[in-house]
């Protein structure tokens, strides 16, 4: 299984925001799988900005968020999964996700999915038919 994966913020930053796909190529008839992690001590829910995914129908999404506290430490993990169907073959582009926390914003890169043909069929031959001279012949 190949990844990409986008880190975005720093130790001098409050969040950490990743955006990575399970696969960099793809057939046209699989599933895609992009998650969005942001981490980080924020409190308040920082926006997502989704941009518009074209060239892909999203089949489903789920979120998840986690909160600890460790020796006076709040921290914050919130992750978003996008199942995506590619809805063309060809190069396709995820946009860069933004993230707006305390006026500040937050962006991953882009990431590019080559998308080929859909499940390959052998090729059809034209088999010639024989049909039978007498009720005895037998053809197999």
């Amino acid at each position: 299984m190949s990844s990409v994966s986008i880190v975005l913020g720093d130790s001098l930053e409050e969040i950490l925001v990743k955006a990575e796909v399970n696969k960099t190529v793809i057939n046209k008839d699989d599933l895609l799988r992009l998650n969005l992690q942001i981490t980080g001590n924020f409190k308040i829910q920082p926006e997502i900005i989704m941009p518009k995914l074209d060239g892909f129908k999203v089949v489903s999404t789920s979120q998840a968020s986690e909160f600890s506290l460790s020796n006076n430490k709040f921290s914050n993990l919130t992750s978003l999964t996008y199942f995506l169907v590619p809805a063309k073959t060809g190069e396709l582009l995820i946009p860069e996700i933004k993230v707006k926390y305390k006026n500040k914003e937050y962006s991953t890169q882009p990431i590019k999915i080559t998308v080929e043909g859909g499940v390959k069929e052998s090729p059809t031959e034209d088999v010639p038919v024989v049909i039978p001279e007498s009720e005895d012949e037998v053809l197999l």
